[in-house]
């Protein structure tokens, strides 16, 4: 039952499409996917600032005392998944996407006398986990929060451009979300730079419930 709160980035990511990626896999074939992907992903996290909370199966949940540090530690692993990705022409291509919120939450232990365990628990992990999930809706690979981007160091060089927002269960009012595209292949990234001006204009748009001048837009 010991406890800290904290403030803290949580991070969760999963590699997209995992079932049907990995059905024509044995069992000892997808163990050995998952730990060559999580091979290529923890060592990011760790230098980052970052430590693995769980595993859970093909998915990470991770804590950042950084905003900054959780967002490096996405865009890293990327060049390494690809390099994996070309050593193994073989199996599926992964990729991830990720979800990051900074948020108050309890970090401390849970369980019973014969099996304990270290983990967190608040609004805010089940925000990170919900944005992780948004990434499949958006066709992102990573998104944030606003708090999340507000922990920003100011001379940050990423491509940040806004999603517009959404309701979370436990929340009240609305949590803008924003999409960090460097982790996109760059011919994709390129593309969504320069469409940003009519993105975002569609955005405020839809928001403003002018569906179709948001329409003509996207």
């Amino acid at each position: 039952g010991d406890q800290i709160d904290r403030t803290m980035t949580v991070w969760f990511s999963d590699v997209r499409g995992f079932t049907s990626r990995t059905e024509r896999l044995s069992p000892a074939q997808t163990l050995d996917l998952v730990n060559d992907y999580l091979r290529a992903t923890e060592p990011h996290i760790t230098n980052n600032g970052g430590f693995i909370d769980k595993y859970i199966g093909d998915a990470i949940m991770a804590l950042f005392d950084s905003p900054q540090g959780a967002i490096l530690a996405a865009v890293e692993p990327a060049q390494a998944l690809q390099s994996m990705n070309e050593a193994h022409p073989d199996r599926p291509p992964l990729s991830a996407g990720i979800g990051l919120h900074t948020g108050s939450l309890v970090l401390g232990t849970v369980g019973s006398e014969s099996r304990l365990s270290c983990t967190v628990l608040g609004a805010s992990v089940n925000l990170a986990s919900r944005l992780e999930g948004m990434t499949k809706t958006f066709g992102a690979k990573l998104i944030i929060s606003e708090a999340t981007r507000e922990g920003l160091d100011k001379n940050h060089n990423l491509s940040i451009r806004p999603l517009g927002m959404i309701s979370a269960k436990g929340f009240k009012g609305g949590f803008t979300l924003y999409e960090v595209m460097d982790l996109l292949p760059r011919t994709t990234r390129d593309a969504r730079i320069k469409s940003l001006n009519n993105f975002e204009a569609a955005i405020a748009a839809f928001q403003n419930g002018e569906f179709a001048d948001a329409y003509s837009l996207f």
